[in-house]
């Protein structure tokens, strides 16, 4: 874990370094013409984001399907049947809660770094720029368009933050419901009560012991979908034809 750790965060020091470079390469009518706080943004938050949320997550959805891997080979030879309707149950929901909330995740998240440097900007200029502002009698409007942006803002990271919550009560919420679907269905199915009881029994060890690991692996695929976006911007640091880059 410790190299993996640094691995990433070595990462995030290398393509940082190379974003500067990358953005001093475009001469100052880009910097003229560029908002500021979104290469700051850029070299700072997003170089981060992605040996966070990329990297890192890569490798913790690799161990999260390792350890899950593992788990299932153990309760296969304890009780196959359970193991195997335990997985056949929460896998789909898994996917299917991936694919209904995938792409409003990767819009919340692009949308909060989008939103982000606007704020920054906002703040900036009217506490930098307070004395115009007080010259020109214009509190109000930046005060306003500080208020826009980060209502915003706030609404995002709700939205994103319950998205974010909503896996592990969802993924309980189903095996809830397979728990009693299971009692229901086996009690015309299977001859003995006994039977029935280990069944259940050992479907709901199964899923107690999956549940950590498939809650985990849900936040990771999120947070993969969500911050896909970092990717395109270090994707600028590629070049190291760059001079500054040269010293990293």
């Amino acid at each position: 874990n410790w190299y993996v750790t640094r691995f990433a965060f070595k990462l995030y020091r290398k393509y940082s370094m190379r974003l500067l470079g990358h953005y001093y390469a475009q001469g100052f009518l880009f910097f003229k013409r560029e908002n500021s706080n979104r290469i700051v943004r850029n070299v700072g938050v997003v170089a981060n984001s992605y040996s966070q949320n990329i990297v890192l997550q890569l490798f913790n959805i690799l161990n999260e399907f390792m350890l899950i891997g593992l788990i299932a080979l153990g309760m296969l030879f304890y009780e196959p049947l359970a193991m195997v309707m335990a997985l056949v149950v929460i896998v789909p929901a898994l996917l299917l809660f991936f694919y209904l909330s995938k792409n409003k995740i990767k819009s919340l998240d692009e949308e909060k770094n989008e939103i982000g440097p606007h704020v920054n900007e906002s703040i900036f200029q009217s506490i930098f720029g307070f004395i115009d502002i007080e010259v020109l009698n214009a509190q109000n409007y930046f005060f306003n368009k500080y208020e826009g942006f980060v209502n915003r803002l706030t609404e995002v990271q709700i939205q994103r933050t319950v998205m974010s919550n909503l896996p592990p009560r969802f993924m309980e919420s189903v095996m809830i419901v397979s728990l009693m679907s299971l009692m229901i269905i086996g009690n015309y199915l299977l001859d003995s009560k006994a039977e029935l009881t280990i069944l259940i029994g050992v479907f709901a060890l199964c899923a107690y012991k999956l549940l950590p690991s498939i809650n985990r692996l849900a936040a990771g695929l999120g947070n993969l979908e969500g911050y896909q976006y970092t990717i395109d911007i270090v994707g600028n640091a590629q070049d190291l034809n760059y001079g500054p880059q040269q010293r990293v």
